[in-house]
């Protein structure tokens, strides 16, 4: 007995399995039995009934249904419901199109108002191309390199090569001038050196010394003065290449991205 009733059962699930799945075939001859007969608050009853549940229904099945229901809510004057419609069947198919000698002038006119928020709100600019700023410029790479590092060797060279002839001139000058600075402190420090390691008078070795303490810090002070001057002439080098670069080279400007995937962008 156990073992017939669970037959029984079975064959009814099989069979209420095979009903449902015709229920759900019957569907789309139905809506299109009710369009053609120009019933369509009752094809917008009917389908926003049976489509809350896309499961049963193939893509193409899904697509004829909600052109169906879309076309309905057009002929109701509902548009905007009508490009909801729309959208999802696009989402399926984004190649879907309507043909105008078997559609209504009004319908077709919608579904392009759709698609075209469609594609607005789904498109995509490249990382690389969407302007992070406001503007934004194209440089060579390396085109610091040669100015930095002359200037680092000998200050106002590199901005020589910027074409900026009064900076360099003021930074070769600067240098010239603590370099001499330090070699005149230097020569005198030595000397002070010598006088004082070599004096053997008491009474002499305070000035003495005072006097070779003075030529050694100012010694040290040209040789940081000449250092600095190096270091300021190299990034003011670079920063003027870059100056350079952008007053010369190709210059892009791009508006950063709009809210739903509109995005402007010009070059001049």
């Amino acid at each position: 007995m156990p073992g017939r009733t669970q037959i029984i059962i079975a064959c009814l699930l099989v069979c209420a399995a095979a009903a449902a799945v015709g229920a759900e075939n019957d569907i789309v001859p139905r809506a299109e039995e009710l369009y053609s007969r120009g019933e369509y608050l009752r094809v917008i009853d009917f389908l926003e009934t049976n489509l809350r549940d896309t499961m049963g229904f193939t893509a193409e099945e899904t697509v004829v249904l909600r052109r169906l229901l879309g076309s309905s809510y057009v002929a109701v004057g509902n548009v905007e419901s009508a490009k909801v419609q729309f959208k999802k069947i696009l989402s399926i198919d984004p190649e879907v199109h309507m043909d105008p000698l078997s559609t209504s002038p009004k319908i077709v006119s919608v579904f392009h108002e759709a698609k075209a928020e469609f594609q607005a709100e789904n498109s995509h600019v490249p990382p690389d191309t969407a302007a992070p700023s406001l503007v934004r410029f194209k440089h060579r790479e390396g085109v610091w390199v040669g100015p930095a590092l002359k200037s680092l060797l000998l200050p106002g060279l590199g901005q020589l090569q910027n074409g900026d002839e009064a900076k360099g001139i003021i930074f070769m000058s600067s240098e010239v001038l603590s370099v001499a600075g330090l070699v005149v402190s230097h020569v005198w420090y030595d000397e002070a050196r010598k006088e004082y390691a070599a004096n053997t008078d008491p009474e002499k070795m305070a000035s003495l010394y005072d006097e070779y303490n003075r030529w050694y810090m100012m010694r040290n002070g040209f040789i940081a003065t000449s250092v600095g001057i190096c270091v300021v002439s190299s990034v003011d080098a670079i920063v003027g290449a870059y100056e350079r670069e952008i007053a010369e080279g190709e210059r892009t400007m791009g508006l950063i991205p709009i809210q739903g995937g509109v995005y402007a962008y010009l070059r001049f």
